[in-house]
């Protein structure tokens, strides 16, 4: 008995085209995204500055919601805790 043979499914010149014809669409898309001109070393470290603060802004305003959160929450166990008189 005979095994099937698995072939690769042949793309028609048309497919091919579309194919070449994205790749080349994503490529001008991509292009589009970059900037042509590159930052300045300066410009480079204001940036790094700039995003290195946001994180610390972030991560401590992060923090305080969470530490409120919990002393909310504790609060709140303590008063179902307690017997109320």
């Amino acid at each position: 008995m005979r095994t099937p043979c698995l072939r690769r499914p042949r793309i028609s010149r048309a497919a091919e085209s579309r194919k070449v014809e994205r790749t080349v669409q994503l490529d001008l898309i991509v292009k589009e995204m970059v900037p042509a001109e590159q930052k300045s070393l300066e410009e480079k470290e204001i940036d790094f500055f700039l995003d290195s603060e946001n994180k610390k802004m972030v991560s401590n305003m992060m923090r305080g919601t969470e530490k409120r959160n919990f002393k909310a929450q504790v609060l709140h166990n303590a008063s179902l805790i307690s017997p109320k008189q």
